[in-house]
């Protein structure tokens, strides 16, 4: 899809001061050691410097390499072990990171998408979830169901699909739809 550009801002210290306050405080610390709780207390003045490496960050398209460690933790697929195939790995980034792409997902990416998203995508939008295209699928199933149609279904589980994405042919994508190419270089 091809959508309007969108336009490029830098972000300023009070939208990170919002995303922060949105974030949870209990969430994880990554590998650089900063908390959602401490990284709340501090001034705009310490925010407006973490802008500008957001912003430098964002023109050369490099992050530090303390802020692009991601720490390995097993989480427990459900009730029961943790062996190995109990478990899923989940990466944990640093908090900054973090703060980076919710604040960019929140103040304009999410706006933006809207502007080209098909009505069939449900993840990432404000007004519907997951739940939204279960509900469709479940009345249409219990219409089949009441009036005698055939029904066909299928269910697919595509293992590990987004470590495989190509990530150049994504990032195409995401120019051809407008977004800023300071956003691409960030991801």
């Amino acid at each position: 899809p091809e959508g309007d550009p969108l336009e490029y801002r830098r972000i300023q210290p009070e939208q990170l001061k919002e995303t922060l306050r949105k974030i949870d405080a209990d969430t994880s610390v990554g590998a650089d050691g900063w908390s959602v709780r401490e990284l709340r207390k501090l001034p705009l003045s310490i925010l407006g410097l973490f802008c500008d490496l957001f912003s430098c960050i964002e023109s050369t398209g490099q992050w530090p390499q303390a802020l692009s460690i991601g720490l390995i933790a097993a989480i427990p697929k459900g009730e029961g072990g943790l062996t190995a195939a109990q478990t899923r790995p989940m990466t944990v980034m640093s908090v900054l990171y973090r703060l980076w792409g919710a604040t960019r997902m929140r103040e304009e990416l999410t706006e933006w998408q809207e502007s080209w998203l098909s009505d069939q995508v449900a993840s990432y939008r404000c007004s519907q979830g997951c739940e939204d295209v279960w509900w469709v699928r479940a009345i249409q199933i219990e219409h089949a169901l009441l009036t005698g149609t055939p029904l066909c279904g299928l269910s697919l589980d595509v293992a590990k699909c987004f470590d495989k994405l190509p990530h150049n042919i994504l990032f195409q994508m995401a120019r051809k739809a407008g977004m800023p190419e300071p956003f691409v270089r960030a991801l």
